[in-house]
């Protein structure tokens, strides 16, 4: 893949009582078994994230109605735009930037959000949080979205939209049940990445493994996203398996952070140590 350092990888894994299994495609035949998988993930993202040049996150809360919210980032404008319908079912939430009309109710993710699913953007009726990133040439706006309502699973739902302000490009990432607040990185050369998440397994943890798989997608000049892939034209990815309780051996447990077991399995064009 062109502008990303490739490594020719070995397999290794790993195991500690109390802690984390991991089976890792890694460079080096060593790893700290003394960090737990939530605390090596959080640092290495929170470590290659893009700062933004601004953010705004949504305050306005009360009874859904039709409206439109106008908010200026930076030398843009996004405009809000929510319509009640007179059915259940009818309403829908648009986003205009710059003048620039998006609606929502038709598109679906560039991933799959949940197992083999794409999140369908009718789920969406909020807006949480907009951002801007000066990237050089490209102003990208980056908006993190979720359900109006937040019952049950559905709490778990969240959307991501990227939009290059001089291309009107806009590219939607969809996530269940893990963080979807829209982030771009720098793992590689100076490049921008966002990382899509896949969620499959028991939501609630009780009868199968959770497993959250992450993607990693290259932002491209005209405002588009790549998924990207290695040197054999596999897609680079994260997998981090949590097991349910019922398949924790006793003289296990959980560890001391309270965390059940689970296994990292990597990919990725620089192996997370």
């Amino acid at each position: 893949m062109k502008g990303l350092i490739l490594f020719v990888s070995i397999l290794f894994s790993i195991s500690c009582i109390g802690q984390s299994v991991e089976t890792v495609k890694v460079t080096d035949a060593a790893t700290d078994c003394g960090s737990y998988i939530y605390e090596r993930l959080d640092a290495y993202f929170t470590s290659n994230e893009i700062t933004a040049r601004q953010i705004i996150n949504n305050t306005h809360s009360g009874v859904r109605r039709s409206k439109t919210q106008k908010i200026r980032i930076g030398d843009h404008i996004v405009e809000w735009i929510d319509h009640i319908g007179d059915k259940p079912g009818s309403d829908r939430s648009s986003i205009k930037i710059n003048g620039h009309l998006i609606t929502l109710n038709d598109k679906k993710s560039l991933n799959d959000a949940d197992g083999q699913n794409k999140l369908d953007l009718k789920l969406i009726g909020k807006w949480d949080q907009i951002k801007l990133y000066q990237l050089y040439e490209q102003d990208i706006i980056a908006v993190t979205m979720s359900p109006w309502m937040c019952t049950g699973l559905m709490c778990g739902v969240g959307a991501q939209m990227f939009y290059d302000a001089k291309t009107k490009h806009a590219t939607f990432f969809g996530a269940y049940r893990t963080n979807f607040e829209a982030k771009l990185y720098d793992f590689a050369d100076g490049n921008s990445f966002t990382v899509a998440t896949n969620f499959a397994g028991d939501p609630h943890g009780v009868t199968n493994p959770m497993v959250i798989t992450y993607e990693l997608h290259k932002l491209q000049p005209n405002g588009q996203f790549q998924i990207q892939k290695n040197d054999i034209g596999q897609n680079y990815f994260i997998r981090h398996t949590i097991f349910p309780d019922t398949e924790i051996e006793e003289d296990k447990g959980k560890n001391d952070n309270g965390e059940r077991p689970g296994r990292l399995e990597q990919d990725w064009i620089r192996p997370i140590k």
